[in-house]
């Protein structure tokens, strides 16, 4: 996470030096698309103290987010897309994986500072629409799940490299923040509802035309 905070400032710093920015031709102007898929992993070690006893862990998360966006005016990008996510929570006691499934709209907005260089920022925003949270007990062997539905909104932004002129590739980085609810109905017994922070970084590939 450090690495690509610190890589999205070295290029932002690089390409504001430029005397002249400019817009790569065909990308990011009214009437043309974006499809692109993100990729992101997160991995965190945690400590936990209670009672007097020490729990040491780590908690994983990857997801998988393709979209579709229509720039609606020049910079102005509308997309949607389905996001898949996997959280895994591990420790000496039990281990947690969840799974969801999210329908995503993303508007966000790309302004050009150097050729084919495009900084953007946006509100992501989700709704859970489905998912599965699994939690099993080391010593016994003891299963515990039920589904998950919930919702997300948030802040992000990024750089977005774009080739060619009315159509070609496109890369993106993107670091976000989002606030999700979860509501967790579990096979018997009452729901419980958790709400987080989430900070994710993400890499996307994909094409315009």
């Amino acid at each position: 996470m450090k690495r690509n905070v610190l890589l999205l400032s070295v290029v932002v710093a690089a390409s504001l030096a430029c005397a002249k920015p400019c817009r790569a031709e065909g990308f990011a102007t009214r009437g043309s698309w974006l499809a692109i898929g993100d990729l992101s992993y997160d991995r965190e070690d945690f400590e936990a103290t209670r009672s007097w006893t020490t729990l040491r862990g780590n908690r994983q998360r990857a997801s998988v987010e393709p979209e579709v966006g229509y720039f609606v005016l020049d910079g102005l990008l509308l997309a949607a897309g389905i996001g898949v996510s996997f959280d895994r929570i591990d420790n000496a006691l039990k281990t947690d994986r969840t799974t969801t499934v999210a329908v995503n709209l993303k508007p966000a907005y790309y302004l050009p500072i150097a050729d084919g260089l495009f900084v953007h920022a946006g509100v992501p925003l989700a709704a859970i629409v489905g998912g599965e949270a699994r939690a099993v007990t080391k010593a016994t062997g003891d299963v515990a799940g039920g589904g998950i539905t919930g919702w997300s909104a948030g802040l992000g932004g990024g750089l977005a490299y774009a080739l060619g002129d009315e159509r070609g590739a496109v890369a993106r980085l993107n670091i976000d923040y989002a606030y999700r609810s979860l509501t967790y109905a579990p096979d018997f017994g009452t729901g419980t509802r958790v709400a987080q922070g989430v900070l994710s970084a993400a890499l996307g590939f994909g094409a315009h035309f």
